[in-house]
């Protein structure tokens, strides 16, 4: 984006930190002021029950149960740090590896079983705009796909103000 400015790229910057600065307190202030008109436990149950309690009953049932060192556990752990290794040194090596060592890192993670539909799509909706369209197409095309990303949170923030009048709580909105 920065680039496309010019000389204003500092001001962008300035923009960008103040609209973090923002939604991070009004993110917070949100949260308390829904918390304690509705209670937290009323709100979401993983974010104000389960969550605060998962690593307190993680370490109550080691103390309880205790198992001798899991062997297949570190094997899995060696095998993945040499994987590791090997994508680093290929994506550092060679230009045209494909795949980047954060995508095994992220790969594991609860949220990714969500999303990595919509991250392939994406991945190969690009690689078809770039063999066919070539890079003047990809170009053009940035703005609609980012104005469907703005769009999936313009509705999110639209709903979000739904509830809030209407006082509506423990709606889902979809994130994918």
């Amino acid at each position: 984006m920065s680039e496309e400015i010019g000389k204003k790229k500092r001001l962008l910057f300035w923009g960008m930190f103040l609209a973090l600065i923002i939604g991070i307190f009004t993110s917070l202030w949100l949260v308390l002021k829904l918390s304690y008109t509705y209670g937290g436990a009323n709100l979401n149950s993983w974010y104000f029950v389960g969550g605060p309690k998962a690593p307190w009953l993680y370490t109550a049932d080691k103390i309880l149960h205790p198992s001798s060192p899991n062997g297949l556990g570190w094997l899995s752990k060696g095998i993945g740090a040499i994987v590791m290794f090997g994508l680093m040194f290929m994506r550092n090596r060679f230009l045209w590896w494909p795949l980047h060592p954060i995508g095994f890192a992220v790969g594991s993670v609860w949220l990714m079983s969500s999303l990595w539909f919509s991250i392939f799509l994406a991945w190969l909706l690009k690689r078809m705009i770039l063999r066919y369209g070539g890079p003047k197409i990809y170009k053009n095309s940035i703005p609609f796909f980012l104005g469907l990303i703005l769009g999936q949170y313009t509705c999110a923030g639209v709903w979000f103000v739904i509830d809030y009048f209407t006082k509506m709580t423990g709606n889902q909105v979809f994130w994918i």
